[in-house]
């Protein structure tokens, strides 16, 4: 009696363990996923020399060329 006892006890707590390790694992990638955006970001900002340099027309044809291609690109 005490042998079944004991199989039903270590059953369950194989069982429990199994579901806080899977509740581990789904919480682990939920934050990963929403908390650390992995993705890459919406915007970007090109900051190139000042108005009227070459620096500047070189970052604004720049900016243009990835705003065609990405249409997620502005320059101040």
């Amino acid at each position: 009696m005490k042998e079944l006892k004991t199989v039903k006890r270590e059953r369950r707590t194989f069982q429990m363990s199994r579901r806080v390790g899977t509740l581990v694992i789904v919480l682990v990638l939920l934050f990963s996923l929403v908390i650390l955006k992995p993705a890459a970001p919406d915007r970007i900002t090109l900051l190139a020399g000042p108005e009227g340099s070459a620096y500047h027309e070189m970052g604004r044809r720049l900016a243009e060329q990835l705003r065609q291609r990405f249409r997620c690109f502005s320059m101040p």
